[in-house]
Parts: structure tokens; sequence; C-alpha cells
């Protein structure tokens, strides 16, 4: 997804030269790019879809005279196929959560009303468990005064499949006990521990045997 933005929005090529490696609680932020093209597909099948419609009038401007676009670059942790494990540390999950949590937090007034777009980060090549990524983006926005985050996801059978066990973990916090970011959290992390302590190759790989994060949560909550 950042190589299809970044062709999109020529502009922030520019950061590759002036941005340094970030530190665990660093993002970069970019203020006013704009958006050249579209685009077709995803994957193999991607494409140019022709010029984009411009939105450069007064009322997309800010008080700088710059577009009321924002795109902040978070790096995820990497871990190989046969060390995804280790994303269930604790140590782990607070890095990510604090990444996050600096990502999302409103640098200005008129940022808080502003939903936060984001998807499937640090998953793919990087290896994390979809669910344990979206539930730390979740606790962060919630934190970061309770934005709206909205995940989009272009393949279309991961987008259903995660939609699925999304619907169904929402639905067990309704009914359930679990009612604070620090409550799921304390939850997620010592369902971690369960997963390091475990020595079963289930764990290793996430999607290889029907493993879910959102079962072991619930059954961990429904156990207290």
């Amino acid at each position: 997804m950042e190589e299809i933005q970044f062709s999109t929005c020529p502009e922030l090529i520019v950061s590759l030269l002036l941005t340094e490696e970030l530190g665990d609680t660093e993002v970069l932020v970019a203020s006013g790019c704009e958006q050249f093209s579209t685009i077709k597909g995803y994957g193999h099948t991607l494409k140019y879809g022709g010029p984009c419609e411009s939105t450069n009038s007064k009322t997309h401007l800010d008080a700088l005279g710059r577009l009321r676009s924002q795109v902040v670059a978070m790096d995820a942790l990497h871990f190989g196929k046969h060390n995804s494990h280790k994303q269930y540390s604790e140590a782990c999950i607070k890095r990510e959560l604090n990444k996050c949590f600096v990502a999302f937090d409103p640098r200005y007034a008129d940022e808080s009303d502003r939903p936060i777009a984001s998807g499937s980060w640090g998953c793919g090549a990087f290896n994390g468990d979809p669910e344990l990524k979206f539930l730390i983006q979740w606790m962060a926005a919630s934190q970061a005064g309770g934005r709206s985050l909205v995940l989009c996801i272009p393949d279309e059978q991961e987008f259903k499949r995660s939609q699925a066990g999304l619907q169904a973990f929402h639905m067990f916090l309704q009914r359930s006990k679990i009612k604070t970011v620090g409550h799921l959290y304390r939850l997620i992390v010592a369902c971690g521990f369960d997963i390091l302590k475990s020595a079963n190759a289930e764990y290793g790989n996430y999607g290889s045997s029907g493993f879910s994060l959102y079962t072991l949560i619930e059954r961990k909550a429904e156990a207290q």
C-alpha cells in the first residue's frame, strides 16, 4: 500500500531524501500532499486509472494554504515466518501501541473530528497478525480522543474475512464486561503470554490452522 500511495501522491517521494530511521515513538507526518492519479486493481492487476479530480479549492485548504490532507508514515515491526509468535510479547504489543498512538494523536484542534484511514498495517510481508494489529490500532484511536478508524482493505476476500471476524468480536465486546482500553489491553497481553508459553506450532504462523486471537480473548474474558 505504501508504494501505491507514493506513486499516486508523488510529492511524498521527497520524504525519502529527508527522513532518517524512525524511533519507536516517532512517525513521519506529511501535510498538504496532493493525489494526482487514481489506480485500478490491486497487486498483480494494479494499473493506472487516470488523473485524480482536483480538490484544490478554498474549502479544502488549511490556514497555511495547504490541502487539508495528511499522510502519516508509521513503521511496524517485522517478523519472520518462523518467529512471528514474538509479536505477542508485551514489549512488542506496547511498542506497536505507542507507535499508533503517536500517529493517531491529534496535532491540531480540527484533527480530532477527522477519521483515521488505515488498513492491514504490519501484515503481509511483515507477517503481523491482522487481528492483533487491528486491535492495537483500535485501542490507539480510542485513546487518541476516540477518533473513528476506517479500515481500507483492497483484497476482497481478505476484507470479507476481516469484516466477519471483527463484527463477531464487536458483538462479543458489547455483551461482555470489557468496557475500557486498559481491560482489553490486559487481556491481549495475557493471551500473548499463553501463546508464547505454548509449544504448539499453530501459534507460529497466523492463519495456517484457523488460529484466532479474537477467540482466545473471548475465552480468557469468559474465564475471569
